[in-house]
C-alpha cells in the first residue's frame, strides 16, 4: 500500500518521540547543538520542541492552564487526576517501573523528521536530550529489547565515530529466511547527553559526522527550510516552543517510491508535476510559542513556492486589500473570516492547465460554452466576472441544538448585484420547487428546502453581496438593517485592538471571540449532552458554570500576505488579565 514504508517507521520512530510530546516534565538547561544542524540534508518533514521544561513552565501561564488551576475546576480535575494515575499505575506494571519516570525522561530539546539522503530510501529519526537520567533510559530500552526480541529480532552492535549504535534487524518479508533479505531496521546510540534513534544506520552516522554543530551540509542551511524559519522566528534571541517543517510533494513522491507496487503512480505522479504546478510547491512552516509577549498563543506560518507560479497554483493566488469588516457585521459576531480572491485569475489558471492536460488548446473553453448553454447564462460573463474577489464568512454554533452544530453565514462582494441577480434567476429558474421566495423587510430570500430538520438554508442579494447561509435567521441578522447604536465588528474595541497588528492590507484576515464561540459547546458538555466523547468516563455535571470561567478566554486574530517568495501568515491568541 502507498504508506506501507511509513508504517515501520513510525511504529520505531514516532512511537519513541510520542514520549517527548508528554508535558510533564522536567529539565535542566543547557546548551547543546540544535536538530536542524545534526540533521543532513534530505529532510521531508521536521518536528521540534525547542525545550521542553520551558513548555511545561510555559503551559500553567496559558488562558487554559490557569482555568486548568482554577479551585472552581476542582472536581472536574479531581476525575481527571485519578483517571491519569490510575492509567499510570497500569502501564507502570507493564514497565517494571514508574511511568512518571518514563514522563521524565526527556530534559530538553525533542525532535522528530523523515528524511530522504540522495540515494537511499526514506528513513526516521528521533532525537531527545535526556542529561543525567541514562538509568531511566536504559530500563526503558531494556523493556524495548524484549518487546524486539520476542519477535525475532536480531541485535548487533555497531561503532560509528568511536559511538556504540545498537542495531535491531527484522526481515520486511516475514515468511523469508534469507540473510541477504531485505531488513526492517531500528537504532539507537547515546552521546553527550543526547538520545538518538532511527531506522537507517546511515542515517545515524551521518548525524554522527555532524556532531560538532560546525556542518553547513545540514537541514539548517537548506535555502527552503533557512527562509521558512527565519520568517517565522518568534522570538528574536531564542527558538520558538514548537517548530516544524514539511515538504508535501517530497513526502508524496517518497512514500510512492518506497513501494515497487506503486511505481506506475510515481512516474505519472512525477509527470504531472510540472504540467499542473506543483513542482514550485517547495515547502511548508511554521513555529508556535505560548504565553511570550502577553499572548497565550502566536504563531507563524509560510508557504515557499517559487515564483512564477503556474497551474493550480495560480488558481490560489488572494492579491492583499484592505479587508475591514462592512458595516453589515455586528459586534457580538463570534467568528469572523475575510478573504480576497482572484477569482478571475483562478478561472484563466485552470482552464489554461485543463487545455494543458488534455493537449487540446481551446477545449475547455467549448466544453464551459455547451454548459453556460445549459445553464441559461455564461459562465464567465455573468459569473465569474461579477465576483468582486472579497468574501465574507461568519461562524458561530447553534446554542438551541441538542448537539454541536455550527451555523455558517458565507458573502461574496458582487462588482454587480443587479446583473447577478439575473444569473440568480436562471439558476433558480432551474432549481423548481427545491426554492421558495418570500419578502424580509423588503429584500427577496430565497428558502432552500433540506433534509436536515436542524438546517434553514437561505440565500440573498442585498447590501452589493450574494449572502448564503446554513440557517435563515443568521442571514436575516444581516440583511437587517442597523442602527446607529448598534456597534459594528469594525468599530468594536476587540477587532481594533487586533487590528493594529495587522498590515493595512491583507489577503486574508480573521478574528474570534473564543468565549463567545465556545461557550455553547461548553454548556452542552456540562448538560451531558457530549458524554459520548468520552464514553461517559467524566461526569462533565460537576463543571462550574461558563460565567465562571470566561475570564480565561480572550480573543483572537491572525492575517495572511503575499511574500515575494510565497505566502506568510500570523496569528495570535491574546492573554487573559488573570
Amino acid at each position: 500500500m502507498l504508506l506501507s514504508k511509513f508504517r515501520g517507521i513510525l511504529l520505531s520512530g514516532v512511537s519513541l518521540f510520542a514520549v517527548l510530546l508528554t508535558p510533564v516534565l522536567f529539565a535542566e538547561e543547557e546548551e547543546s547543538v540544535s536538530s536542524d544542524r545534526l540533521l543532513p540534508p534530505g529532510v521531508l518533514l521536521h518536528v521540534r520542541l525547542s525545550d521542553i521544561s520551558d513548555l511545561k513552565e510555559r503551559l500553567p501561564k496559558t488562558g487554559f492552564g490557569q482555568m486548568y488551576q482554577d479551585e472552581s475546576m476542582a472536581k472536574i480535575r479531581s476525575q481527571v487526576e485519578k483517571g491519569f494515575e490510575k492509567a499510570s499505575k497500569d502501564a507502570g506494571k507493564e514497565l517494571g517501573f514508574p511511568l512518571s519516570d518514563l514522563l521524565n525522561l526527556p530534559t530538553g530539546e525533542a525532535s522528530f523528521a523523515l528524511l530522504l539522503p540522495a540515494g537511499r530510501e526514506l528513513a526516521g529519526v528521533a532525537i531527545m536530550e535526556i542529561d543525567e537520567q541514562q538509568e531511566t533510559l536504559d530500563k526503558a530500552l531494556a523493556k524495548l529489547d524484549e518487546a524486539l526480541s520476542s519477535k525475532g529480532a536480531k541485535k548487533k552492535s555497531e561503532t560509528v565515530e568511536d559511538v556504540e549504535v545498537t542495531v535491531y534487524e527484522t526481515p520486511k518479508d516475514e515468511d523469508s529466511e534469507s540473510a541477504d533479505s531485505p531488513k526492517n531496521t531500528l537504532c539507537y546510540f547515546t552521546k553527550d547527553g543526547l538520545f538518538v534513534a532511527g531506522t537507517d544506520l546511515s542515517v545515524l552516522q551521518d548525524v554522527l559526522t555532524r556532531w560538532d554543530g560546525e556542518s553547513e551540509d545540514v537541514l539548517a542551511e537548506q535555502e527552503i527550510y533557512s527562509y521558512i524559519h527565519s520568517k517565522c522566528a518568534t522570538r528574536e534571541d531564542d527558538d520558538s516552543v514548537m517548530e516544524w517543517y514539511v515538504d508535501p510533494v517530497g513526502l508524496v513522491t517518497a512514500a510512492l517510491n518506497a513501494n515497487e507496487e506503486q511505481a506506475f503512480q510515481a512516474m505519472m505522479f512525477a509527470t504531472y508535476l510540472p504540467t499542473v504546478g506543483l513542482d514550485k510547491f517547495k515547502g511548508v512552516g511554521g513555529s508556535i510559542d505560548l504565553a511570550e509577549d502577553g499572548y497565550d498563543m502566536h504563531s507563524k506560518s509560510f508557504v515557499y513556492v517559487e515564483q512564477p507560479t503556474s497551474g493550480v497554483l495560480r488558481a490560489f493566488e488572494f492579491p492583499a486589500t484592505d479587508l475591514t469588516p462592512p458595516a453589515w457585521v455586528g459586534a457580538d459576531v463570534p467568528q469572523y473570516l475575510a478573504v480576497n480572491w482572484d477569482a478571475a485569475g483562478a478561472y484563466t489558471a485552470l482552464v489554461e492547465m485543463a487545455d494543458t492536460i488534455q493537449n487540446q488548446p481551446g477545449a475547455s473553453e467549448q466544453a464551459i460554452g455547451k454548459a453556460s448553454k445549459e445553464l441559461g447564462f455564461n459562465v464567465k460573463t455573468d459569473l465569474i466576472d461579477l465576483l468582486d474577489g472579497q468574501v465574507v464568512m461568519l461562524n458561530d454554533v447553534n446554542s438551541e441544538s441538542e448537539k454541536v452544530q455550527q451555523r455558517l453565514l458565507v458573502a461574496v462582494k458582487l462588482k454587480d448585484s443587479t446583473k447577478f441577480q439575473e444569473t440568480l434567476n436562471a439558476i433558480l429558474e432551474k432549481a423548481g420547487s427545491s426554492v421558495t421566495e418570500r419578502d424580509f423587510e423588503g429584500t427577496k430570500v430565497y428558502d432552500i428546502q433540506s433534509p436536515d430538520p436542524n438546517m434553514s438554508p437561505a440565500l440573498s442579494i442585498s447590501k452589493d453581496h450574494l449572502f448564503v447561509s446554513t440557517h435563515a435567521d443568521m442571514l436575516e441578522a444581516a440583511l437587517r438593517p442597523s442602527s446607529r447604536d448598534d456597534e459594528t465588528l469594525a468599530e468594536s474595541e476587540d477587532f481594533i485592538e487586533v487590528k493594529k497588528l495587522m498590515p493595512s492590507k491583507n489577503s486574508m484576515i480573521s478574528f474570534s471571540d473564543m468565549g463567545a464561540q465556545l461557550k455553547p459547546s461548553y454548556d452542552m458538555l456540562k448538560k451531558g449532552q457530549l458524554d459520548g466523547v468520552t464514553e461517559g468516563q467524566f461526569d462533565f455535571s460537576v463543571l462550574p458554570d461558563f460565567e465562571k470561567i470566561e475570564k480565561f478566554f480572550s480573543i483572537s486574530g491572525s492575517y495572511t500576505i503575499p511574500d515575494e517568495k510565497g505566502v506568510y501568515s500570523e496569528s495570535f491568541l491574546f492573554g487573559t488579565d488573570e
